[in-house]
């Protein structure tokens, strides 16, 4: 009986050791997490959330409409991109030629821009205004992109018409590629308007190699900042781009003016609050007269914009809008397809994109990776794709093959540096957004075994937090202060280190053990992989 009762207590004490060691590794995990910080979100995503809860309380909709009953749907950014026209003067482009852009232009006479068209009862003006600019950028190409695909794939928490930020549709185009219209038609337009033709489309699921994130609006002095919408639009004199803008729309007097000097519509808002709605500029003139404003600006110019309610609004769905706008928001946003699709294998844990940002509160540097299995349709690496929060940022690329795993199946622990270094590239990238990094070599990695990618990102602004997340609310969402409950984490796949060195990695993906279950909650870093077979 003694030796039953010593067995019995050995068990016992094992089994304490057990527990005592589990909860001392868990509490270990806790504390490496707590080694970096997040970011604080933008003030105005904050505001805009908590409001919009607590009327969905009272079931108003997500997206705001226009006082005169208008949709719009651009929901303010959880990230803050106010710095981007503070220090517009970060973005001096060494491969751009400087020169003297034209006083005016339009890209309409070069061809480069598509119909207008019309987001019906919808509050989807984000993914028009996407589509815009990126539709004009591979013009003259003939194609028409999908709206509809975007808003149903977008994957947050919301409906397809309950509004969105432009992040979100760089995260679904830069995920699922661009669709042709004709394949994925647009469902919510006005019962009593016509239908619009569906030209044949050449492009489908293209590849997105570049999203420009540009300083827009007025700086601290109130003086325009338009240099950088002027470049993109001007492009290399052809025409390039449309570029992506939020402002605060009012089709109230005497803010928007129409049937004035002719057809023409002139808009000038004064008030710097508000929600928001989202168009493309598609053009300029340095000299259009300020008296023609309802309320009169400091001085001249106008962009010419494309809306997105119908030829029967505004001057054939354009409008005028001031430079010296208020309410124009702090960040733009620039389209940029490949020619044709080089890759046929994208490795991605962050189909939702950025929503929030780490570091590690006392530097601008800081390390992240994806580990990933590689599959046989992707066993040649050849790019990296990220988000950068500030232009000139630098950056490491590593390839590693065969990163060892320890741990169980269920709490896997990969060394993201411990494999073979396939290849290190080093560069610089001049735009802030979403940027691709062609590496200098492709490499191959073995079907079944893990790879990883390691970056390491310094930002020239000395932002501490200079790597994006896919942030995980877990099942505690909504309410809107996260991405969606499908934005799930898992052990061994996204790390962040403050040096990139062996053993200073943290995983994203937090161990949550409860009396009777357990659940995982987290980040992803947004990091990803371009492959092909071979």
């Amino acid at each position: 009986m003694r030796g039953i009762i010593k067995k019995t207590g050995l068990i016992i004490g094992c089994a304490t050791l057990i527990v005592v060691s589990f909860l001392f590794v868990f509490h270990a995990a806790v504390l490496a997490q707590e080694a970096f910080q997040k970011a604080p979100l933008n003030p105005k995503f904050e505001e805009y959330m908590a409001k919009q809860n607590a009327a969905e309380l009272n079931g108003a909709p997500l997206a705001a409409v226009s006082p005169e009953g208008r949709p719009t749907g651009l929901i303010p950014s959880p990230i803050d991109f106010t710095h981007l026209r503070e220090s517009a003067s970060l973005k001096a482009q060494p491969e751009i030629i400087i020169r003297r852009l034209p006083s005016s232009f339009d890209l309409r006479t070069e061809n480069k821009v598509t119909p207008v068209k019309d987001q019906g009862n919808c509050g989807s003006c984000w993914a028009f205004a996407a589509l815009a600019s990126l539709e004009s950028t591979i013009m003259p190409t003939t194609t028409d992109f999908s709206e509809q695909f975007i808003i149903d794939t977008h994957g947050f928490s919301w409906g397809p018409c309950a509004g969105g930020f432009e992040l979100m549709a760089i995260a679904d185009i830069a995920a699922h590629g661009a669709v042709a219209q004709n394949s994925n038609t647009y469902e919510y337009l006005w019962p009593t308007g016509p239908v619009p033709a569906l030209p044949q489309s050449v492009w489908a699921n293209a590849y997105l190699n570049q999203v420009e994130l540009i300083p827009a609006g007025l700086d601290s002095k109130g003086n325009p900042v338009t240099v950088y919408t002027k470049e993109a639009v001007y492009g290399s004199g052809a025409g390039g781009s449309g570029v992506a803008i939020g402002f605060l729309v009012d089709q109230s007097s005497p803010y928007l003016v129409t049937a004035r000097n002719g057809d023409e519509c002139y808009y000038n808002n004064t008030d710097s609050q508000g929600d928001g709605h989202e168009v493309t500029i598609v053009g300029w003139n340095d000299s259009y007269p300020k008296s023609n404003f309802g309320i009169t600006p400091p001085g001249n110019g106008a962009w010419l914009v494309k809306n997105s309610w119908g030829t029967d609004w505004g001057n054939s769905g354009y409008f005028w809008l001031s430079y010296y706008d208020k309410s124009v928001n702090p960040d733009a946003y620039v389209y940029n397809m490949a020619s044709s699709t080089p890759y046929n294998w994208t490795y991605q844990y962050d189909p939702l994109g950025w929503t929030q940002s780490r570091g590690f509160g006392d530097s601008s540097t800081a390390w992240m990776a994806n580990v990933f299995k590689a599959q046989s349709q992707g066993k040649m690496i050849r790019a990296v794709g990220l988000y950068t929060y500030s232009p000139n940022t630098t950056y490491t690329v590593k390839i590693y093959s065969n990163c060892p795993t320890s741990g169980d199946g269920a709490t896997p622990s990969v060394d993201p540096v411990g494999g073979t270094l396939l290849v290190s590239d080093t560069g610089m990238f001049y735009s802030a957004g979403y940027n691709t990094h062609t590496l200098s070599k492709a490499v191959a990695v073995s079907p079944g075994a893990n790879f990883s990618v390691v970056v390491e990102l310094t930002d020239s602004t000395g932002y501490e937090y200079p790597i994006a997340v896919q942030a995980t609310q877990g099942n505690s969402y909504p309410p809107y202060t996260g991405p969606s409950p499908r934005s799930t984490v898992i052990m061994g796949q996204s790390y962040i280190s403050p040096t990139g060195a062996e053993g200073t990695w943290t995983d994203l993906a937090v161990f949550h053990p409860t009396a009777t279950s357990y659940y995982y909650t987290g980040d992803r870093v947004c990091l990803k992989a371009f492959a092909t077979a071979k």
